[in-house]
């Protein structure tokens, strides 16, 4: 920073000026407005997080009251419409700031709320149609998934020659990387541009009942995947009720020698994360099922095995000391560690690339919807009844112009003093409606959820087909 001119002094010409306060510009001004803003907002009876620093809650009674910080902007969650105001008007006087309004927009992310339906949506498609259009990719052919299944990239791959060299510099592939991470640490798991292109209006979909909070880890490696290296590939995602809220793609710190140290690698890091994610929810007062042990799925019975029953082995003696913390968390009761099949292992899309059909199921499954896929709330036990569904407009996953599907209905039977609700609806190609069906019934075994499945035809719902649950009706 450079003094401004007029502010010389002829007697002495070597001094300058002293800054009494920070200003817009200097390399600090961002860390002095945050402490100015943590001071007046404790004054108003908020208490910042201990495991997020820009999240600030209010607990008075039965009355909640969040606040968000980005900077200088500022997201209000609350249950009482005049605490809410009152944090604005104490704000107002406090700094010069802008009421808004409802959220619609914060940081390039549509926000979609129904109330009626309990449900949440965050999508970036403006953001995805402005990269496009600076990368000029606006045109291009728009893609299923985000990349080939079976592709390997290295180093060797890089130009050689000075002439392929050269015109590499010209492309902003930098800059495009940087630009599709942003999408992918906000809303979007899964990216590569064409692949953005296609799936733009797609949305990361919380809630859909009235249930408490529900959180559910998997984990998954990819052995060796870096051919440069031999470094595995690790990845986590952790959902609440249904849609994702903390998901991690990265390469291994260190070469693992079999798969089952590859995974058992991953299955630490996931855990590790969701010790923090279970403190940040705690201090939030959110749900009570965050002290219980969650689940966190691995589809490697050896990684399993390693975690929950330790064991001294030749083959894994050489694992470094950091990755045994899961054994610690696993014994103090935060989680529990389970195998599932690697066809129903949600987090098998961030290690590495897989068909369509696979991705678009697992996309699903951690909450990816387009907005008129937005499950309908429906009474199961009148529809019962009435062993027909009315017309309704079907939201369509995968390839619409595949004609034979499969619409797929997530029940959830109401007990003596609540009603049973179709809590999710989708149609599938038939080629995929098959896994769709295992990992439903798998995840969803022994907590009272049923599937109904039946063909579609035409548009509309006809009669309802139960599947057999545990043996039962």
């Amino acid at each position: 920073m450079e003094q401004p001119e007029g502010f010389e002094d002829p007697k002495n010409p070597n001094k300058v000026c002293k800054l009494l306060k920070s200003i817009y510009g200097l390399k600090q001004a961002s860390r002095s407005w945050n402490l100015h803003f943590d001071e007046r907002i404790k004054e108003f009876g908020f208490t910042k997080s201990e495991f997020e620093p820009c999240v600030y809650t209010k607990f008075s009674g039965s009355v909640v009251t969040f606040l968000v910080l980005y900077v200088d902007d500022i997201l209000l969650i609350g249950n009482d419409v005049p605490t809410l105001q009152s944090v604005k008007s104490w704000l107002s006087k406090c700094f010069q700031m802008k009421d808004l309004g409802e959220a619609a927009y914060i940081l390039g992310i549509k926000i979609y709320r129904n109330r009626s339906k309990w449900l949440i949506g965050l999508s970036q498609s403006t953001y995805i149609d402005k990269i496009l259009k600076r990368f000029r990719m606006d045109e291009s052919k728009k893609g299923f998934i985000p990349m080939q299944h079976g592709i390997v990239l290295s180093k060797s791959q890089c130009p050689v020659s000075s002439k392929d060299q050269d015109r590499m510099k010209s492309v902003p592939y930098a800059s495009a990387i940087g630009s599709i991470m942003y999408a992918m640490l906000c809303t979007r798991p899964d990216v590569a541009y064409s692949y953005l292109r296609r799936t733009k209006d797609m949305f990361l979909v919380f809630g859909g009942s009235e249930d408490e909070i529900n959180v559910t880890g998997y984990s998954d490696a990819s052995f060796q995947t870096d051919r440069d290296d031999f470094r595995s590939q690790s990845g986590y995602v952790f959902t609440l009720n249904g849609g994702a809220i903390s998901w991690k793609s990265s390469k291994q710190d260190t070469i693992a020698d079999s798969t089952t140290e590859a995974e058992y690698i991953a299955a630490s890091d996931a855990a590790k994360e969701f010790v923090w994610l279970r403190n940040f929810l705690s201090d939030l007062r959110v749900g009570a099922s965050v002290s219980r042990p969650i689940d966190i799925f691995c589809d490697n019975s050896g990684a399993v095995a390693q975690a929950k029953e330790p064991r001294e082995h030749h083959k894994s003696r050489h694992v470094l000391r950091k990755y045994h913390l899961i054994r610690e968390i696993i014994e103090r009761g935060d989680v529990r560690i389970c195998k599932i099949p690697t066809e129903e292992n949600v987090a098998d899309p961030l290690t590495k690339p897989l068909a369509r059909v696979k991705h678009e199921a697992h996309a699903n499954s951690t909450g990816m919807q387009y907005l008129e896929a937005i499950p309908h709330s429906l009474n199961y036990n009148s529809l019962k009844a009435k062993k027909t569904l009315p017309s309704l407009p079907l939201p369509l996953v995968g390839d619409h112009s595949l004609k034979q599907q499969i619409v797929v209905f997530l029940i959830i039977p109401g007990g003596l003093a609540a009603r049973s609700q179709i809590v999710s609806v989708a149609v599938y190609p038939l080629l995929a409606v098959q896994s769709v069906i295992r990992k439903g019934v798998a995840r969803e075994k022994g907590k009272g959820k049923e599937k109904i499945v039946r063909d579609f035809d035409g548009g509309t719902y006809e009669d309802l087909l139960m599947m057999k649950r545990e043996g039962k009706e």
